[in-house]
């Protein structure tokens, strides 16, 4: 059995070796077959047009929650978003928006390498080591293809002008390399300052603005991240990974500006409205001022409280001095009625009559009576000395019957004035609760309008400081 497997052993070996010989008889196409697979290999790797994909993936802030004031809602109570994505991949797909992206790109300019086999497009940044291009005309406005293929050598730049069918229009030659020591009709103005492979020419087409918008909007696809989700999903296919990551995020920045813009110019129309608002509540303050000041100087008015104190003490004032003087009226007009046909008898005295003369003359009048009575009894009604007493008393009779009459009428006089201004003030003091009630219908005007006032204007600087600092309106998540 050991020397049965043994003799299979052999066979199967001096098979194999047979089977390699006759094979490596072919080495030289299997030699060919490799090299030509990989050269193959290279010059598709080589030429092919790749295409790279730009994904991102951004969140839609809710501004809803921003307000502070907001009063809650069924959706936010359930915590359920209030953007509608339908309308922001409308945005995002809008024409507007891509004007802007490729305006702010400038993506209608497009640059080339024009290598042997194919030309292939590139990113600005790689278009030249170091150069410096600027465009004398505005790229917004294109309407229509040119291209101008660049070559140069190490001391001259040569341009040629191509049309959109690839025909060649016009040629254009520069001392140095750039294209500022001449005067010329071109687009543009090129310097290069380094240029590692000049062998290699270069290209730089012009292309329609609205058609490059147009084309960005097809390749562009924006889509609901999943279900219920507040996330957008965005992604371009461009055969330069550069240029699909720039304009991608060009449009994101400016999608991001549009929101951020359309909440300022609610803070801004807010700002404006205050503006014009408080102006005319300004002017509204000033007139309702302005009709306080008359109406307190056509009724005399400096304080309502203190007025009103001032004219009750003097209303006081005026029936106490009128009371008093009505007193002196009613003792006068006694006192005059104790002088009528009653002769050489003792007046009153200290009765409460205000009049020094008066009392004066009673008290001197009394003393010359007393005196008459003394020589009176000792003497006779007929003495000489008693005579001329009693002449005496005559006189002064006569003259404090005169007093009394111009005490009375001063009296008079004096009740009226009294009278009179009593009524003044208690006219001033009856119209007083109308007055008080005009001042504060004033007054709570002037406090509505100044609160407003003030309301508006810490309005207006809310409005302000959020312009100023508003927040995103999407959040990159990758």
């Amino acid at each position: 059995m050991k020397n049965y497997n043994s003799q299979n052993n052999i066979n199967n070996t001096d098979n194999l070796v047979k089977q390699f010989t006759r094979l490596f008889n072919f080495w030289p196409f299997f030699l060919v077959s490799i090299i030509l697979s990989l050269s193959i290999s290279y010059i598709y790797l080589r030429y092919v047009d790749f295409e790279f994909k730009s994904q991102a993936r951004i969140e839609i802030i809710d501004k809803a929650q921003d307000s502070e004031m907001a009063l809650p809602t069924a959706m936010t109570v359930f915590n359920r978003s209030m953007i509608n994505l339908d309308n922001e991949i409308g945005v995002l797909n809008s024409f507007s928006l891509h004007k802007r992206s490729v305006s702010s790109l400038r993506s209608n300019i497009k640059y080339y390498s024009i290598g042997r086999i194919k030309t292939s497009e590139t990113h600005i940044s790689e278009w030249y080591d170091d150069f410096d291009l600027i465009f004398n005309i505005d790229t917004d406005s294109i309407t229509q293809k040119q291209s101008y293929i660049i070559s140069s050598d190490k001391s001259n730049l040569y341009i040629d002008k191509y049309n959109s069918n690839d025909e060649l229009l016009k040629s254009f030659t520069f001392d140095g390399l750039t294209t500022k020591t001449d005067k010329n009709e071109l687009p543009f103005s090129l310097e290069i300052r380094q240029d590692s492979k000049p062998e290699i020419n270069r290209m730089i087409s012009f292309f329609p603005y609205n058609e490059t918008v147009d084309t960005y909007r097809s390749i562009v696809k924006v889509n609901e991240s999943s279900p219920n989700s507040d996330q957008l999903d965005l992604s371009i296919t461009y055969p330069n990974k550069l240029i699909g990551n720039d304009y991608l995020n060009s449009l994101i920045s400016e999608f991001d500006k549009d929101g951020i813009k359309d909440r300022q110019l609610e803070y801004q129309r807010t700002i404006q409205f205050v503006d014009s608002r408080s102006g005319f509540l300004a002017l509204e303050l000033e007139k309702i001022e302005k009709r306080k000041e008359e109406f307190k100087k056509e009724k005399k008015l400096s304080d309502i409280k203190y007025d009103a104190s001032i004219n009750a003490n003097q209303k006081f004032e005026y029936s106490s001095e009128i009371f008093t003087s009505r007193s002196q009226k009613e003792l006068v007009l006694l006192l005059k009625e104790g002088l009528e046909n009653k002769s050489f008898q003792l007046m009153p005295v200290n009765i409460g009559i205000e009049n020094p003369n008066l009392n004066l003359l009673i008290s001197e009048y009394n003393l010359i009576l007393k005196e008459r009575d003394k020589y009176l009894l000792s003497a006779g009604a007929n003495n000489s000395f008693v005579k001329n007493l009693e002449k005496q008393l005559s006189d002064y009779s006569k003259n404090i019957t005169i007093s009394v009459n111009n005490y009375l009428n001063s009296l008079e006089i004096i009740i009226s004035n009294l009278e009179s201004k009593e009524k003044e003030y208690s006219a001033i003091y009856e119209d007083i609760p109308e007055i008080e009630k005009i001042l504060r219908s004033i007054e709570r005007e002037l406090e509505v309008k100044e609160s407003l006032f003030l309301l508006l204007l810490q309005k207006k600087e809310e409005a302000s400081i959020n312009y100023a600092v508003v927040k995103p309106s999407i959040k990159i998540i990758d």
